[in-house]
């Protein structure tokens, strides 16, 4: 098809510019790296693990498409998202007496990445000792917090709340941050308090991911407070708009209004089936085939211009001519200045289905022999997909005008009517008949139904 504008202005400025450049290599699209924070060891009473995921270069959906396997029957419903893994660790129950600490492994298979396993190790049952009842139960630390929290660009201040079942004599629990743009201001009265500053990351850089690890003597690992923050959006300078409204759609053309949002800058349009639009892949690839044929030579060898094809400022009653019906189509319109410089971001684009054509059926038997006394008859017609404004007409054929009378339609009764006159006064001849025809119009008919007749005629 037609060559990319990107080809022929960059063909002509190396040609201005340098003799000979190679061309650097295309880098291959970087794999998805997934990791996963380590899991403490679970209680032996079961509880639900939060663990931070992190990926760079995801794919699009990767986490709907990532297949999580735990290779035990004491961990269940686990869920996997871009920024966490959930899943739920049963009670160990056992009737050893003297249970181990027992250890599984989920597999998280992700999209193009290298698999990730994560060791998941729950601790024994407790053993009462009936001959050491002194022995001081572990303490256990529930903390109260939304690992999904997502944290504004400006920061703030946050608490999150905790509890601690059988503390330790003179302990307290310790928060330490991994971040240095979080500081804890406090781990008093069951309150944990800290403050995340402003994220003054390169704007469209992503979110970035908080951590507080947690920790109390004795206590077995604590699920630490992780949240991400969010980065300041990069700011797209706005090109070149349009508003399209369609107005009418037929079989065979559509009109529409186009508002600029200058009515001083210069533009394309055109209409395309969506099938072919959707080839392209890119707003990109077709905007520089559309070039690419602007720019192409005539039959005669003179060169083209894009001057020829664009428009400048707001257009009504636009129209194009549409070579199917009952068909998917855009009407698509792009930035784009004489020089091949592309103004709007994209392509604008509003989408359509053509009408289907008129089908017009007539019960009439075209092997019908009139008798030669004439008669006037009356022919049931059906016109399907009518156009709005259109009506059906009918005439007699150039041969038989002067025989064939009282033509007319009646819309409202969807009748066609003629009169056959006499041909008693034909001279006779050796002729048994004569043919005529009633022609019938209507606009874009997928096919054009005709009536056809003979009438008999006087012989020797």
């Amino acid at each position: 098809m037609r060559k990319s504008l990107s080809t022929i202005l960059i063909a002509a400025a190396m040609a201005a510019v340098v003799s000979c450049q190679k061309e650097e290599k295309e880098t291959p699209a970087a794999k998805p790296v997934v990791n996963i924070e380590k899991c403490r060891t679970v209680k032996a009473e079961g509880e639900t693990i939060t663990l931070k995921v992190t990926i760079t270069d995801p794919v699009e959906n990767g986490a709907g498409q990532t297949k999580v396997t735990p290779d035990c029957d004491w961990i269940d419903s686990p869920v996997f998202t871009e920024t966490a893994l959930t899943f739920d660790v049963l009670k160990y129950e056992t009737d050893e007496e003297n249970p181990e600490n027992r250890t599984a492994v989920i597999t998280v298979e992700y999209p193009d990445a290298e698999t990730v396993k994560v060791e998941v190790t729950q601790s024994a049952p407790a053993i009462e000792d009936p001959d050491d009842p002194e022995t001081p139960e572990t303490p256990v630390v529930n903390v109260t917090w939304d690992s999904t929290t997502v944290v504004p660009v400006e920061g703030g201040t946050y608490t999150a709340a905790y509890s601690i079942e059988h503390p330790a004599e003179d302990a307290a629990l310790k928060a330490v941050p991994e971040q240095d743009w979080i500081t804890v201001t406090g781990t008093q009265d069951g309150i944990i308090a800290f403050t995340v500053a402003g994220n003054d990351s390169e704007p469209g850089s992503g979110p970035r991911h908080g951590t507080i690890s947690l920790s109390y003597p004795g206590a077995d690992d604590i699920t630490p407070i992780t949240f991400i923050q969010e980065a300041e959006e990069e700011v797209v300078e706005e090109g070149l708009t349009f508003t399209i409204d369609i107005t009418s759609v037929s079989s065979d053309g559509v009109y529409f209004n186009i508002t600029v949002s200058d009515e001083e800058a210069t533009y394309y349009r055109a209409v395309m089936e969506k099938t072919e639009f959707d080839a392209f892949g890119s707003d990109m690839a077709l905007i520089e085939e559309d070039i690419e044929y602007f720019l192409s030579e005539d039959w005669l060898g003179n060169p083209g211009s894009i001057e020829d094809y664009i428009y400048t400022g707001s257009e009504q009653d636009c129209y194009e001519y549409l070579y199917n019906a009952d068909t998917d189509y855009y009407i698509y319109a792009y930035g784009l200045n004489t020089d091949g410089t592309v103004t709007s971001n994209g392509i604008t684009k509003v989408p359509f289905h053509s009408a289907a054509r008129p089908e017009l059926t007539v019960e009439w038997d075209n092997n019908t022999v009139i008798p030669m006394k004439g008669g006037s008859y009356e022919v049931p017609f059906v016109l399907k997909n009518p156009i709005e404004g259109q009506e059906l007409s009918a005439s007699a054929g150039y041969n038989c005008s002067d025989w064939v009378t009282d033509v007319s339609v009646d819309s409202e009764n969807c009748v066609i009517r003629f009169t056959v006159l006499p041909s008693s006064d034909v001279t006779p001849g050796y002729e048994e008949n004569r043919s005529g025809f009633v022609n019938l119009y209507y606009y874009n008919l997928a096919s054009t139904p005709t009536i056809l007749f003979k009438q008999e005629l006087p012989t020797y």
